[in-house]
Parts: structure tokens; sequence; C-alpha cells
């Protein structure tokens, strides 16, 4: 028969928690782990499941080592994409957010979220999670808040977060700013238009490749690469931006490919994070406009065409391209195959746009992390000349091996008689190599482990002082 867990682990389970034995004991060096708070938007899938029992593993080996140890459990709001959810729900039903109100949208979001975070909890004490639920919390809970304001004007203080101006990854559907990760890259089958823009003095045009006509409004000149000898003539013109008029001048800047296109290449920085980049470069000090509002509709701007503003960004585009067509100002279209981001939660394709945003100054919080992680390899690869106490005459003694992390600096604290020759056998009972019977110091205390099977199974001989391989004593 099956084994069947339902009538038995609940009841160990319940074990625990009547006991207390999940919270921090009074003393201790302190060691805690904060759950990365699941999303409310669904239940726990099999990934959850895994860097779960990970960090369980993890926080039940320093309890045993006698250590402080809390893992702090809790849940995530996920706004933005618990809002998405309830959205489509109401969308099978017929509805939108709209409809409902903000007030009944509001209470319809909490009813979910109480449901979903209720199951999500009830799923982590199933697979025996060893969190301390004395302090679970939720993103929304007033304490948390407190805290979160609390850490952001701290370092604010020290310095380590600072508001910029930079362009970054926009969902026009949700409104909001996204990470890299979140911006997911999409193969897409899409267009490259060939666009003329006519030069200042009239002694001809400059064709221009680009993938979004409708962003050429917020152009702010055009740039080649320095070597490439087709447009020398050309720096320090000017040009007048298709349909609109505007003015723009002609430069050089060495970031420009150019094999792709005409190697003629506009510059739209509050749309684009590397035209960002180059006009940081080559024209500092000129303004950044954007031409679009934060739902990408074209913007009401003197830029802006008069018959373009409302226009959904899409819609703006064909209507852009006819009439570029009908005034002679497009060259060609062709197909070309390009990764376009997407919002992992609505789908909708990402616009680039320059916002206000806040930054983590990364650098002086990675510089001594990188520096312990740099000690800890090298403490690892001084005390891994192989298992026989550091004997690199014993055949049996494995290559140096670098090992990085918190293991390294367990292996390299451990007496000799720990690293125990590899041929041993594993004993199945204490599930180590006790180095050849001899005693494991752990955590401060020498503690006798080796059980009298695993002396047999190994014929190991304090007298001969070394294993049945043939090996010296460790």
């Amino acid at each position: 028969m099956a084994y069947d867990p339902r009538p038995v682990e609940p009841v160990i389970y319940k074990r625990w928690l009547d006991a207390g034995v999940f919270q921090p004991r009074p003393d201790g060096e302190p060691y805690v782990i904060v759950i990365p708070p699941p999303n409310v938007t669904d239940v726990l899938h099999v990934g959850h499941a895994l860097n779960n029992v990970i960090q369980d593993v993890l926080i039940r080996f320093e309890r045993m080592r006698g250590r402080a140890a809390e893992w702090l459990p809790g849940t995530d709001h996920a706004g933005i994409a618990t809002q998405n959810v309830v959205e489509k729900r109401l969308a099978a039903e017929g509805k939108t957010r709209f409809d409902l109100g903000r007030d009944a949208f509001v209470a319809r979001t909490w009813e979910y979220v109480r449901k979903t975070g209720s199951t999500i909890i009830e799923q982590l004490k199933i697979i025996g999670c060893s969190c301390d639920w004395s302090r679970q919390r939720f993103t929304f809970d007033p304490e948390y808040a407190a805290a979160v304001r609390e850490v952001f004007v701290r370092l604010w203080d020290e310095g380590l977060i600072y508001r910029g101006h930079r362009v970054i990854h926009w969902c026009p559907h949700c409104l909001t700013a996204l990470s890299d990760e979140e911006a997911e890259h999409h193969e897409t089958q899409g267009n490259l238009y060939y666009i003329r823009y006519l030069l200042l003095d009239g002694s001809g045009s400059v064709t221009v490749a680009t993938t979004r006509p409708e962003t050429m409004f917020g152009d702010i000149g055009l740039v080649f690469n320095p070597k490439d000898s087709r447009y020398k003539s050309l720096k320090g013109k000017r040009v007048k931006i298709p349909l609109s008029g505007v003015e723009i001048p002609i430069a050089v800047d060495d970031a420009v490919d150019q094999a792709f296109g005409t190697g003629m290449l506009k510059i739209t920085p509050a749309h684009d994070a590397n035209d960002f980049e180059i006009a940081n470069r080559v024209w500092p000090k000129e303004a950044k406009p954007l031409i679009m509002t934060e739902d990408a509709r074209m913007e009401k701007s003197p830029r802006v065409p008069a018959d373009l503003p409302g226009l959904d960004r899409f819609d703006a585009r064909k209507k852009i391209v006819k009439q570029l067509e009908k005034e002679g100002l497009l060259v060609k279209v062709e197909q070309h195959q390009h990764a376009v981001r997407r919002c992992y939660r609505c789908d909708t394709v990402v616009e680039p746009r320059l916002s206000d945003q806040w930054f983590v100054k990364m650098q002086p919080l990675a510089e001594p992390v990188l520096a312990e992680y740099r000690r800890w390899r090298t403490s690892a690869i001084g005390t891994s000349r192989g298992s026989c106490g550091g004997d690199t005459g014993c055949r049996y003694s494995p290559a140096p091996t670098a090992i990085s992390g918190p293991t390294a600096r367990i292996r390299s604290s451990a007496p000799r008689a720990a690293r125990a020759c590899s041929r041993i056998p594993t004993c199945s009972t204490h599930g180590f190599r006790p180095g050849c019977g001899r005693s494991l110091r752990s955590g401060g205390r020498t503690t006798r482990r080796t059980c009298a099977a695993f002396i047999r199974a190994t014929r190991w001989s304090p007298r001969r002082r070394s294993c049945s391989s043939g090996s010296p004593a460790c």
C-alpha cells in the first residue's frame, strides 16, 4: 500500500507548532532568513516548493547547530499583478473594473487576496516549512509599511539611494516601470521603415531606418559612425524631421553600427535607452522631449502633427507610414526579425520611456560581499588539498577544488579527522564520513558520532590508523 502522509504528517507538524520549536531560542547567534514572499496572485506551484524546501533545510540545520534561527514568513500583495488577475476574472464575466467602480473593485480584489493568501500559508505548512508563524506578515500590514519607510530613509541618509532621470521599461497597460526581468524578450516579425530626412540647405536628403516611425517626432539629431566615409560631408549639417518640420543637427558617435540599416541613426533619447546614452555624450544639454503619454498615445506637442495626438502608438504608426508614402518620404519597407519586450504580467508591448525613478547604488553594497566571497574561495583552495588531511601522497586524494560560500568556511575550520579518505563509504545511519572513525568537530563541540556498524564496514583500526583502502590515516 502506498504511503499516505495525511493521517501522519499533520499530527507531527502540530506537535512542532505546540512545542514552539520554530521560534528562535532566546540565546545563540542569530541566523535569519526572510522568505521571498509569494505573490497572492495564485496558489503555490512546484517551483515554490523547491525554493522553500531549500530554505527549510538551511534554517533547520542552523537551528540544530544551536543558533537563534528565525525564518520570517509572509506574502506579497503584488498589487499590479493581482489587479491583472482580478481583471481577467471580471473579463470572463463580461465586466471591467470601471463597470464595478473603484470601491467595489477594491473589495473584489481583497476578497481574492484573502482566499489565495490563506491557501499559500496552508501549502507551506503542508510541505513542512518550519517558519516562525507568530511573526507572519503581509506586505500591506501597517508594521511592514513602517519598516519599509524606515529602511528607505536610512538608505537615503547613507547615500545609497538616489533619484535619476533614466529611460526605463514602461508598461502602458499596467502604467508602471518594469525591471529587465519583468520586460521579457519576444522574437517578433516586424518592419524596418526607411525614411528620408530632408537636408535644410536643400542639397538632398538622408535616409534613416527605424522600426518605430512614430517616435521620430522625439528625435533631437542624427548620428553616424566617424569611420563611415559615406556621411563625412554631412557632419554639422541640419535636417528636418518628416511631417513635423522640426530642425535637428547631424553629428558623429562611435556607438553607431555602420552595418545596420543605412548607418545613419535617429536619436530619440526619451524613448530609447541607447539613444539616451548617445544623446548624453553628443548633446548633453539638449532637452529630451516625450512625445507619448503614459498609456502610449501620441502626446499633444508642437513636435507632433495636429492629427496625431490621442492616437494609440500602433494606430499612429499606420497613419504616419501612409502620410510618409503620400509625401514621397518613405523609401522602402523591409521585413525585420527583432526582439520586442513585453510585460510579463499582461503581455503588452513595453514602451521605453524617460522617467524619474529611484535607484540603489550597488557598488558600495557589492564590494564587501565580493571581498568575503574571494576570502572564502581562497580559504577553500588552501584546505582542499585532499580528503586525507592534506597528504598529497595519498593516491585517493581528489584534485584541489575551489569551493565558495559558507561551505568553504565550514570545510576550512574542520579538523583533519573530519576530512576522511574519499574511499571510505558514507555511513547510512549518520550520513557522513567521520574521518576513518574519528570524531567530528561541530559548533565548537567535539562529538563522537561513529557507529560500530560503520567501523566494521570500513574495517577501520585505531591501532593501524588506516582505513581499508590502504590510504594514510586522516
